[in-house]
C-alpha cells in the first residue's frame, strides 16, 4: 500500500522534528573523545551502547537516547555516531546518523541489519561539523536490531568510494529498554 502525499509530508515533518530533537545530544556526543580514550562519561553504559540524556528545559521533559561512536582505528577519530531513541508526538523509535563531511550525497546512507531489508536513508543536512541522516525505525527493523550482533552503515565518498562502518549491537536491547 502506497502512502499518500499527506503521510509523506507528515513523515518528513517527523524526521525534521527528530533532527531538531536530537541536535543537542548528538552534537555534544561529537565533542567527546572516543570511548576508551578519556575518563568515563556521564550516562549509563550497556556494553557498546551508552544512554545519554538532556535535562528538562522549560516545558520540555528530559530527552534521552542511546548512542554509539564508531572510531576509525587508523586515526582514532569518530567516523560515525549513531543515536537511537523515541521521537515526536507519537513517541516513535528513530535513528540519527552523524557522518563526516566529504560524502557523495545522492548515494545517501544504507543501513543494513541481518534479518531486515537494507534501508536507504537520505542525508538531510551537512554543516561544518558533519552530515546528518535520520529515519524512523519500523517494528521489523527494531526486532532485527534486538536480535542481531552487528549492523552496518554504508556511504560513498565524494570520490565515489564505498565506505562502511560496523555498529555493534551488543547491549542494544537492554540499552533501548532503558529509554521507556
Amino acid at each position: 500500500m502506497k502512502a499518500g502525499l499527506g503521510s509523506k509530508i507528515g513523515h518528513a515533518m517527523l524526521v525534521g522534528a527528530l533532527l531538531v530533537a536530537i541536535g543537542p545530544v548528538a552534537a555534544r556526543a561529537q565533542t567527546k573523545p572516543p570511548e576508551g580514550t578519556a575518563p568515563a562519561q556521564a550516562g549509563q553504559q550497556f556494553d557498546d551502547w551508552r544512554r545519554q540524556c538532556e535535562p528538562p528545559a522549560g516545558d520540555k521533559p528530559e530527552s534521552c537516547v542511546i548512542r554509539q561512536i564508531v572510531v576509525n582505528k587508523e586515526n582514532n577519530k569518530a567516523m560515525l555516531i549513531v543515536a537511537i531513541g523515541y521521537f515526536g508526538e507519537k513517541h516513535q523509535p528513530g535513528a540519527i546518523f552523524e557522518l563526516p563531511l566529504g560524502l557523495f550525497l545522492p548515494a545517501g546512507v544504507v543501513f543494513s541489519i541481518p534479518g531486515a531489508q537494507p534501508i536507504r536513508v537520505v542525508i538531510q543536512t551537512c554543516l561544518p561539523q558533519g552530515c546528518r541522516a535520520a529515519l524512523l525505525l519500523a517494528a521489523d527493523v527494531m526486532a532485527a536490531l534486538k536480535k542481531g550482533d552487528q549492523a552496518d552503515v554504508a556511504v560513498e565518498s565524494a570520490q565515489r568510494q564505498k565506505m562502511s562502518a560496523p555498529i555493534s549491537l551488543k547491549g542494544f536491547s537492554k540499552a533501548f529498554a532503558s529509554l521507556k
